[in-house]
């Protein structure tokens, strides 16, 4: 019989990291993600978090390969928000995850559960830069580009939903508006 003790301080926000998680939704939410943990084999030890990000201290089998378990867990939970929430709901695409040695793991289960108290000095951008810094990672200069990105697909997402229905509008012959070739009206 081999022993482990996958221990894993994780932390993942929401996409574009808006305020996502109301009061009402938070407590559902951390009881569904601890029951995903478990329906992946694992342990949750404690679940916290803001309005914009979650935090999970869990423990994972050495069966589960972490990144399958990432995804399931982000996958599954947001279906789970977005059929209570009219489809509005999603995770960003990165995350943190930290091993946690049992002697640390007291430490690090408090930490979690006063995320409100400790919100009140630092937002999320900052928390999860210093817990990189802690565990010796790397800050890149994509870490918070994701939100620029995401709002720059919607907004041209919304100027070809405009022209889809401009083009529908002209198509079905709701107007009369010719070009000449010069691209001017006729």
């Amino acid at each position: 019989m081999s022993y482990t003790n996958f221990l894993y301080h994780i932390v993942f926000g929401t996409k574009g990291r808006l305020p996502l998680i109301t009061n009402e939704l938070k407590p559902r939410l951390h009881e569904y993600l601890g029951g995903t943990v478990r329906g992946l084999g694992g342990i949750a030890f404690e679940i916290n978090g803001m309005s914009d990000h979650v935090h999970l201290l869990v423990k994972i089998p050495p069966t589960v390969r972490f990144s399958d378990f990432m995804r399931e867990l982000k996958a599954n939970s947001s279906k789970w928000v977005n059929e209570r929430t009219n489809g509005k709901f999603g995770w960003q695409r990165r995350y943190g995850a930290f091993t946690v040695s049992e002697s640390q793991f007291e430490k690090v289960r408090n930490y979690i559960r006063n995320q409100e108290e400790h919100h009140k000095k630092f937002d999320f951008k900052s928390e999860f830069e210093s817990l990189l810094r802690a565990n010796n990672l790397e800050i890149n200069e994509y870490l918070w580009k994701e939100q620029d990105v995401s709002v720059a697909c919607k907004q041209a997402l919304i100027c070809v939903l405009r022209f889809y229905k401009m083009a529908r509008f002209l198509h079905a012959g709701a107007c009369s508006l010719s070009l000449s070739p010069s691209g001017t009206a006729a």
